[in-house]
């Protein structure tokens, strides 16, 4: 790596060790010199690399898809087949080339578990969206006994409440050695939150519940009928109101 980094600045290489150190947070990679640029293998057929002059920062890599996503995304950018350069000193332009390596390493990385479960509280929206649907995918085939569900339906952020409500939703589906009992009341508890779209989601979940567990129904029913919705605008409580006769109605 010194070959590459002994004739650079120290703005230059603080701005590369901010890149490389993101890449390898999200990889668990080390960087390696490649074609004379600092790289990441992420396959056998994906590299990243990047290139730091005196005017631009340099992206390339062989994923010709993201470089395509990009363009609606960079203004003023130099775009190549496999290449994207942006201005070094703006910090917008930088933080747009680490969104589009989350990009190429969500799409191309085999992550465990866990580190998608840490990727749910990451910074940026697009990853921890992509992680959750990675999560939906994996428990279509195996439990995944790192998910706290009690984390994420108790917290404060919607974006999570939605991710546990989804996530045990599914599980509810493949899981057949686990109960899960014990969390209805948690949904329970999310039907006093003064969010419409939270409300609306748990009530559609409740026919999930309703197949995989149907010795619940009338548990789910009963509570649906008292539920106080008063407190949301008229046209939020028709709608409300339609979502939950339809439960009504299994």
């Amino acid at each position: 790596m010194e070959e590459y980094t002994e004739d650079l600045s120290i703005d230059q290489k603080l701005i590369l060790d901010e890149l490389l150190a993101h890449v390898e947070k999200r990889t668990q990679l080390k960087p390696v010199i490649q074609y004379s640029l600092p790289a990441f293998k992420i396959t056998n057929d994906v590299v990243i690399a990047f290139d730091i002059t005196a005017t631009y920062l340099g992206l390339y890599t062989t994923d010709n898809e993201s470089i395509q996503h990009a363009k609606g995304r960079l203004k003023n950018a130099i775009f190549g087949v496999t290449s994207i350069k942006v201005d070094r000193t703006s910090r917008e332009a930088i933080e747009a080339v680490k969104d589009i390596c989350d990009e190429i390493i969500m799409r191309y990385r085999v992550f465990n578990s866990k580190a998608l479960i840490e990727a749910l509280d990451d910074k940026n929206p697009e990853y921890s969206e992509q992680a959750f649907l990675k999560l939906m995918d994996l428990l279509e085939e195996n439990e995944i006994a790192d998910i706290d569900y009690l984390f994420l339906l108790r917290h404060p952020k919607r974006n999570y409440i939605s991710f546990g409500i989804q996530l045990l939703s599914k599980s509810l589906k493949y899981d057949s050695k686990n109960k899960y009992d014990g969390y209805l009341n948690e949904y329970f508890e999310l039907l006093n939150l003064p969010y419409f779209t939270t409300i609306i989601e748990v009530i559609d979940s409740c026919q999930t519940w309703i197949r995989y567990k149907p010795y619940m129904k009338q548990t789910i029913k009963n509570h649906l009928k008292t539920l106080d919705i008063s407190y949301f605008k008229d046209t939020q409580q028709d709608k409300i109101k339609v979502e939950i006769e339809k439960i009504l109605q299994l």
